[in-house]
């Protein structure tokens, strides 16, 4: 039995990118956590590469963007997926611990796929309305 993996890929870029965006902003706004980290420039660059995850999966998800293989677009699913759920390995109302495991699972997600983001980046650059 073949595994059609594009189908699989499309249906989970699609699930992924379907979850409320506003949960996201909400997570990345969190007043004791922009408080902690503002100046940090560890955690200013986490941000905006959550940013990128989002928008690589999105612009997927959108058939927009296709050039990716199907283990990014599992690997940033989940992750993003792990950040917006509130049943966490640390609950996230746990002041300041409440988020390591995410900086965790987010700084895994990037590190992992760090080259298809890089590619990513290249194209929204070279396709981007000026």
């Amino acid at each position: 039995m073949k595994i059609d993996e594009e189908k699989i890929k499309n249906e989970y870029a699609k699930q992924t990118a379907d979850f409320d965006k506003s949960k996201l902003d909400e997570l990345l706004n969190k007043k004791e956590l922009l408080e902690k980290f503002l100046h940090n420039k560890k955690f200013i660059q986490l941000k905006q590469d959550l940013v990128d995850l989002y928008s690589l999966i999105s612009d997927y998800a959108k058939g927009r963007y296709k050039n990716v293989p199907w283990w990014t677009i599992s690997s940033i699913g989940a992750a993003l997926l792990y950040l917006i759920n509130p049943f966490d390995i640390i609950p996230d109302f746990i002041p300041v611990l409440g988020f390591i495991d995410d900086f965790f699972v987010l700084s895994l997600c990037i590190k992992m796929t760090e080259n298809d983001i890089k590619k990513y980046k290249q194209w929204k650059e070279q396709n981007s309305v000026n």
